[in-house]
C-alpha cells in the first residue's frame, strides 16, 4: 500500500492538550495512518494512504479552533 504524507503548519498550536486535539480531531479522516504533532515547531505531518481532502482537513481543524498557515 502506497502511504503519502502531507505536512503542514498550525499557528495555534502551543501545549500537548493542542496536540491531542489535533491528533483526535484528524485521525477520523478516511485512509489516515499516522498524526504527528510537533509543539516546538507548530508543525502536522499526516501519514495517509488514500487521497487527503484538505478542505475537510481545514474545515475540522477550524471547527476546533485551529487554522492551517501554509502546506
Amino acid at each position: 500500500m502506497l502511504t503519502m504524507l502531507k505536512e503542514f503548519k498550525v499557528p495555534e498550536i502551543s501545549c500537548s492538550h493542542c496536540a491531542n486535539t489535533i491528533e483526535q480531531t484528524l485521525v477520523v479522516l478516511e485512509g489516515v495512518n499516522k498524526i504527528e504533532v510537533e509543539v516546538s515547531n507548530k508543525n502536522v505531518l499526516i501519514e495517509y494512504s488514500k487521497d487527503l481532502d484538505m478542505d475537510r482537513v481545514r474545515s475540522l481543524l477550524l471547527d476546533q479552533g485551529y487554522t492551517i498557515e501554509s502546506e
